[in-house]
């Protein structure tokens, strides 16, 4: 009767149909309680560079996402390690006659060490494949970190800048009363619309931060600066795009890997064993220990052949698929180049565009084009700064687990 009790109640607490109700009613709950206590922002919290990074780097699903990957592959490469470490089992057991009579010791008690000694052959290729993965992660991580770096730095000056448009939207309303009416609603939609899209990129840039809940003011004077102003601290294109170059060159290596395990399965399997009883065994009121004369020793050799041609049709799979990726990445890193060669070649037209521009001196309607003219010229050479900040490994600090552009080389 306890037996079935006990089954009975591990049967209800696995209930999927139950726990998944109980689970979904709770969720609604927070959720509604959520909705009827939440209050809307009503003051705009300011955010300084620093404190976005800071945020970023604990808040980003993409960069925890990372993170755990490369947790996971940090814990592979260890347990592959551990593996070499014996084993230590216990064994406890209980055995009485239902009538109560026994002249026996009803407590069992044995135990025993497990040794996993691997071929050398086996163990290194299980190795290995966990060191790539390893190294794979940590550069994809890297890489994910710079793409959501590049990416709050264009939220957070574009944040900023909605925001002083908005405010100026705001003055010029106030500061016209008595205009036309119809003067007054194109300052009104203008006023909207810029509304709009700062409450846009307020999303954006809680969603990077990991708090969408959040209203915050970026503060465009905290922003490090980008660099790269002037031809002569640009670097050239062939320094640039070394992260990606090492992920090429990890899957290039994995690619060679899977090509030799497929040619390690024409080799004969050889099984080297040994069986030995328990260290200590108690039985029936009477222990035994561990001797050599119970441990027995073996090997065998084991050999298919390949007549139904498996691992021949692995190996032109796999070399077309050698073939593809090489191909993939040789055009991979062509697009790279091109887009490293056009950014560098874009700022110094984008200079020779600036330097052309006439300075503004009043606020006539000829200056107030030309001021335009600059704004969007300055964001258009932001735009390709930060293609090259990405790409360039000397601004991104090799210390630490989530690399940092260190504000003092900005």
């Amino acid at each position: 009767m306890g037996a079935a009790a006990a089954l009975a109640g591990l049967s209800g607490c696995l209930s999927v149909k139950r726990e998944l109700a109980a689970e979904t009613q709770q969720t609604i709950a927070s959720w509604e309680k959520r909705h009827s206590t939440a209050a809307k922002p009503t003051a705009r919290v300011a955010l300084t560079w620093d404190d976005a990074v800071a945020r970023l780097r604990t808040g980003n699903d993409k960069i925890r996402a990372a993170d755990l990957d490369s947790l996971r592959a940090a814990e592979n490469l260890r347990q592959v390690r551990r593996s070499l470490i014996p084993q230590l089992n216990l064994q406890a057991g209980y055995n009485r006659a239902l009538d109560g009579h026994t002249t026996i010791d009803p407590f069992t008690f044995a135990a025993g060490v497990f040794f996993d000694v691997p071929g050398m052959i086996g163990y290194k290729v299980r190795l290995e494949a966990a060191q790539l993965s390893a190294v794979r992660s940590g550069l994809a991580r890297e890489l994910v970190w710079r793409e959501q770096m590049v990416e709050l730095f264009r939220a957070f000056a574009d944040n900023a800048q909605l925001a002083a448009d908005l405010a100026r939207l705001v003055e010029a309303e106030k500061a016209s009363p008595a205009a036309p009416q119809r003067f007054r609603a194109v300052l009104v939609q203008r006023r909207l619309a810029a509304s709009s899209a700062l409450a846009e990129s307020d999303e954006r840039v809680g969603r990077l931060i990991g708090e969408p809940a959040g209203v915050f003011a970026c503060v465009a004077s905290t922003l490090p600066v980008l660099g790269y102003e002037h031809a002569a601290e640009r670097p050239a294109a062939a320094v640039l795009a070394r992260l990606p170059l090492r992920l090429a060159a990890v899957e290039l290596v994995a690619l060679r890997a899977r090509e030799l395990g497929v040619n390690l399965q024409n080799w004969p399997e050889l099984n080297v064993y040994v069986s030995t009883p328990a260290v200590y065994r108690r039985t029936g009121g009477e222990g035994a220990f561990w001797t050599t004369e119970d441990v027995f020793a073996g090997a065998n050799v084991f050999w298919t052949l390949d007549t139904r041609g498996r691992r021949a049709g692995q190996k032109r799979l796999l070399a077309a698929e050698a073939a593809f990726r090489r191909e993939a990445l040789e055009r991979e890193s062509a697009r790279l180049s091109r887009r490293i060669a056009h950014a560098l070649a874009a700022l110094s037209d984008t200079d020779a565009r600036l330097a052309a521009l006439p300075a503004t001196t009043g606020a006539s309607a000829l200056d107030a084009s030309v001021a335009a003219q600059r704004a969007a010229l300055n964001s258009e050479r932001r735009e390709w700064q930060l293609v090259l900040w990405f790409f360039d490994d000397n601004r991104w600090s090799p210390s630490g687990p989530m690399p940092l552009p260190s504000p003092a080389g900005l």
